[in-house]
């Protein structure tokens, strides 16, 4: 398992659950053995390394956005604001979005 590998199989994770949480990549990588993958963040806890993100940044430019304060990637939808970051409520009602919300709106997106 690689760097490009860890990133396919994101997308994948968020092709079937409408997102993926980084604490969901660090427990993958670390049952894997591929710690070296990871990095220690400056709170101590195990993050995601730059060959990781750099590989998913390549596979997703454009269709995939990163919900920091709930620290998971999701699709981009219409309604996002252009850039990488995305803010973790619904962009047609304002919730606070869940998993099960926001594949609602993926799936009337691309209707």
């Amino acid at each position: 398992m690689d760097a490009d590998s860890v990133a396919n199989w994101m997308l994948a994770q968020i092709d079937r659950e409408a997102c993926i949480y980084q604490d969901d990549v660090v427990d993958h990588l670390v049952k894997a053995g591929r710690e070296d993958l990871l990095i220690e963040s400056s709170d101590g806890n195990q993050v995601l390394g730059k060959a990781v993100l750099a590989a998913f940044r390549k596979l997703t430019p454009d269709n995939v956005v990163w919900v920091k304060p709930d620290r998971y990637w999701r699709f981009r939808v219409a309604e996002d604001e252009p850039g990488r970051d995305a803010r973790g409520q619904c962009p047609t009602t304002g919730h606070r979005l869940s998993v099960v919300c926001f594949h609602r709106q993926r799936i009337e997106t691309n209707d």
